[in-house]
């Protein structure tokens, strides 16, 4: 099964978020962890990555980008 699988800058397009932003998220494990895809590259599965917008829809809650 192909699944689509978002790099950085994808992901930020699609959630409308900035990358460290997205990083403070994971760090306080808010926002979904990337998966390898090689030694130097991550990605994000675009399943989770929907997940977890719609778990934010239905809580009404939106992320704080100001610290």
């Amino acid at each position: 099964m192909n699944q689509l699988v978002y790099r950085i800058g994808d992901l930020q397009r699609v959630i409308g978020l900035s990358k460290w932003t997205v990083y403070k998220l994971m760090k306080t494990g808010d926002f979904p962890h990337p998966i390898q895809l090689t030694s130097k590259a991550v990605g994000w599965r675009a399943s989770d990555v929907e997940k977890w917008v719609n778990d934010r829809q239905q809580a009404g809650d939106s992320p704080s980008i100001d610290g």
